[in-house]
């Protein structure tokens, strides 16, 4: 019994163990400042990389946890909750 009890609690503990390490992920950086130039090349590209079928094309612009700042690239025409 003792043996099995042993044999239990050795293979249980890396998965505990496992379990119990968080995953590392580094946050994303914060961006602080877009120019108006920044701006202008986020809306060219979204102009390109758009689908045809996307209604619309999102970006971040600015990000300071809590708070974030996205360009929204919408079409003309099509309905954003699309």
């Amino acid at each position: 019994m003792r043996v099995l009890v042993l044999g239990l609690v050795l293979t249980m503990c890396p998965l505990v163990l496992s379990a119990q390490t968080p995953a590392t992920q580094t946050p994303p950086t914060p961006k602080l400042f877009a120019s108006a130039g920044d701006v202008t090349a986020m809306i060219a590209n979204a102009k390109k990389e758009r689908k045809p079928d996307q209604a619309n094309f999102v970006q971040p612009i600015l990000r300071l946890a809590p708070y974030n700042a996205n360009l929204e690239y919408r079409v003309a025409g099509i309905n954003a909750n699309a």
